[in-house]
């Protein structure tokens, strides 16, 4: 899953857009399966419900399972699986979820956007006394880049240098010395890593790309003494890694991210809450009002908080409570705010669930 692939879900509209999230286990295959076996049935009767031509809920049933039987065999914390006329996707999600079974005309999206906030490329840099390897890296999946400025070998090529008579001022005299053989690799290994962080200034150019860095205590303490660039390294992985482990960096990697992420949101979020004064709009009813005015710079959100809202005829106003007759009922209010808040210019960030308990669930960044 790519960020084009992400995007065109999240933007599809379409007749139906059939949505089944469920909760899965890493290790758990037999009870993942009964959980899936259950949330297909629920969409099956879902669907049948939905006032659209027989021909097309024929099609429709037909397709779940077709999308069934293709499921990876990589299972993480949460799968999705999207279904259209036009696409379908199977999506692992590598955060706990909530079971959700929707058909409408369009997908259900919360996971998706926080999904992408995860998806964003990073890099990977492999040192060792013997070869540096970079990785460009979406999400889990580590591609070796091949380029010319990496992979960069650190090759052995210390000569020993066998006594040989000297003749200094006519005289004979015996000159044997053989080279710190310890010290020439260190000084060669201290080199390639030096290269290797003046190549990385290619891939870093941005001040938001983020670097792991993987090897040995001693190779990447010896990298981290010399490299310009620590302010894109948010963590290390410990081990020695070769082609042939790539699956296990690959795991690491991720590992490392996933909790680089959550302590980037638990900051963020504390920083909201010192905030909050009149440039914070906190809860559902004090976003919604400031958003239609297009004040919004950022809303956090947690990615599962839902809300039924109710408006009277004219008024922009929203209620949480129904008022005197006659009034509209909004299913999902937080969708809404969301969707205005895109409209507008403003940016959407998506949280787990309870971190913005304290704020109502969601807080509205103003722009002044």
């Amino acid at each position: 899953m790519n960020l084009l692939e992400l995007d065109r879900l999240i933007q599809a509209k379409d007749h139906p857009c059939i949505s089944i999230i469920i909760p899965t286990m890493r290790t758990e295959k037999k009870k993942n399966y009964e959980v899936l076996k259950k949330a297909i049935k629920s969409a099956k009767a879902v669907l049948k419900n939905k006032p659209y031509p027989e021909e097309t809920k024929n099609y429709f049933t037909i397709k779940i399972d077709e999308m069934v039987r293709i499921l990876p065999s990589d299972i993480l914390d949460g799968l999705g699986i999207f279904i259209s006329s036009t696409q379908s996707s199977i999506v692992p999600f590598p955060f706990t979820v909530r079971q959700k079974i929707i058909v409408d005309d369009n997908f259900e999206t919360r996971d998706l956007f926080y999904l992408r906030q995860y998806i964003k490329p990073y890099y990977v840099l492999s040192v060792s006394n013997k070869v540096t390897r970079l990785y460009q890296a979406n999400m889990a999946k580590l591609a070796e880049i091949k380029d010319g400025n990496f992979p960069l070998l650190c090759g052995d090529d210390y000569e020993y240098e066998p006594p040989s008579i000297g003749t200094s001022f006519g005289s004979n005299s015996l000159k044997a010395f053989e080279k710190d053989k310890t010290a020439i690799s260190a000084i060669r290994v201290k080199a390639v890593l030096k290269d290797a962080d003046d190549h990385l200034a290619q891939y870093l150019s941005r001040d938001d790309t983020k670097l792991i860095l993987a090897g040995t205590q001693k190779v990447v303490s010896a990298f981290l003494g010399l490299t310009r660039f620590s302010k894109h390294i948010i963590g290390k992985v410990q081990g020695s890694f070769t082609e042939k482990n790539v699956p296990a960096l690959e795991n690491l990697a991720w590992l490392t991210l996933v909790r680089n992420r959550k302590t980037e949101d638990e900051q963020y979020v504390h920083e909201l809450i010192e905030k909050s004064n009149k440039n914070l709009a906190e809860g559902i009813q004090a976003a919604w009002n400031t958003a239609q005015e297009g004040k919004g710079l950022l809303l956090a959100v947690e990615k599962d908080f839902r809300c039924q809202a109710y408006q009277k005829p004219n008024d922009y106003k929203l209620l949480l409570q129904p008022p005197r007759k006659p009034y509209t009922i909004i299913p999902d209010a937080v969708d809404d705010l969301i969707e205005t808040v895109s409209k507008k210019g403003g940016k959407i960030m998506f949280l787990e669930n309870d971190q913005l308990k304290k704020l109502g669930h969601l807080a509205l960044v103003l722009r002044y």
